[in-house]
């Protein structure tokens, strides 16, 4: 597709297309912008077609285009800023605060586009972000469990009655570690849900 992109790019360029004529080259710019918002990053600068009061390549690039690709509207979200912070890179830094026939800016109209997006994409967070708090929770009950009523008792001063075996070494430390950052894990989500 990329070898097929850079051909068709190529043919426009160096074949003979009209780009002064305003009536024939409408079309084109219109194909050009559409493939440039399906992610076609080669027509890009291509696209990059000037006029006031009409929507440029970054206000295409902010319009939400739906995905099957990614599973999970915060990673879709993520695809689309990263897709329009790519576009932006390209173009002149003339077109960010161009504003279109409904007197957007091409933030304001991704702003506008993927406001639902962002509200599926907090959702989907804390339903992810609930689950993995349960499961670092329980983790934690299960280590604390098994670490605090030591294996083999305590003598009379307290002191672990295999404090000097390997055995209960090769216990104690990874049930210290794996008390430690499931105990971590729980405050992170927390700090995420909140």
């Amino acid at each position: 597709m990329h070898i097929q992109t850079l051909e068709i790019v190529r043919m426009m360029c160096h074949e003979g297309v009209i780009w002064s004529n305003a009536e024939a080259s409408k079309p084109l710019a219109t194909s050009i912008l559409t493939a440039t918002r399906f992610g076609i990053c080669e027509m890009e600068w291509k696209a990059a077609i000037e006029n006031e009061k009409t929507d440029n390549i970054l206000h295409l690039t902010g319009r939400l285009v739906p995905s099957s690709r990614v599973s999970g509207a915060a990673l879709h979200m993520q695809r689309e800023l990263q897709w329009l912070k790519a576009v932006e890179s390209y173009v002149r830094s003339s077109f960010q605060d161009q504003k279109n026939s409904f007197n957007k800016t091409p933030r304001e109209v991704f702003t506008e586009e993927h406001k639902d997006l962002v509200k599926e994409g907090e959702k989907w967070m804390k339903g992810t972000d609930s689950s993995c708090t349960l499961v670092a929770a329980l983790i934690t009950t299960v280590v604390f469990a098994t670490a605090f009523p030591v294996p083999g008792g305590n003598n009379n001063d307290g002191i672990p009655n295999f404090m000097n075996e390997i055995p209960f070494i090769v216990f104690a430390i990874p049930d210290a570690l794996a008390f430690i950052s499931s105990t971590a894990s729980v405050l992170m989500f927390l700090g995420i849900l909140t």
